[in-house]
């Protein structure tokens, strides 16, 4: 399938959840900036296509794109000094985002979490959406990153975790434990 995907739809793809965008946080070091550049052949369009490949993000990329599927709107990343919570000063409406990706992303998510591989972050309440993934840890022969990305109300965020394993289990749990803390109407 990736043969049929245009390099430039990928990139188009990804600009529009924030993947690569350019942002910095009032932080030393500063918070690492996701990337995806022009694939060297057909091998590794195809990992760049489900994620791997040139794609490097970090769990803060991952949890923006959770936002954007939330929200349909890219939000610069802040960061929450007390309890009022951070104040959105820049909302960013992504091109080309049409509002039935967004819900489809959405009924994707949900169905995740209800009835798919994340079916054990359930948590009563406000619905949970989320999707997880699997990644070799580079450098790391045999590891992987196993993750959970995902929105509970307005909080968009990702989990991830290293294992031996391929299994979903560990990023689910932390992902149902953190969605069970947040505050009441989320």
């Amino acid at each position: 399938m990736s043969l049929r995907l245009d390099p430039a739809d990928l990139y188009g793809a990804a600009e529009q959840f924030g993947i690569g965008a350019r942002w910095q946080l009032p932080l030393r070091p500063s918070a690492f900036v996701g990337s995806i550049r022009k694939p060297a052949d057909q091998g590794e369009q195809a990992a760049d296509a489900i994620g791997t490949g040139t794609v490097l993000v970090s769990p803060l990329d991952m949890a923006l794109a959770a936002g954007v599927a939330e929200s349909g709107s890219w939000h610069q990343p802040s960061v929450v000094t007390g309890p009022s919570g951070p104040t959105l000063t820049s909302r960013v409406k992504l091109k080309g985002l049409k509002s039935q990706v967004i819900s489809r992303l959405r009924e994707l998510m949900a169905d995740t979490v209800s009835s798919g591989v994340a079916r054990a972050a359930h948590v009563a309440g406000s619905p949970l959406y989320g999707q997880v993934g699997t990644a070799p840890l580079a450098g790391h022969h045999g590891m992987r990153a196993i993750w959970f990305v995902g929105f509970r109300g307005d909080v968009a965020f990702a989990v991830i975790a290293f294992s031996r394993s391929s299994a979903f289990d560990p990023a689910v749990q932390l992902a149902r434990q953190f969605a069970e803390r947040l505050p009441a109407g989320y």
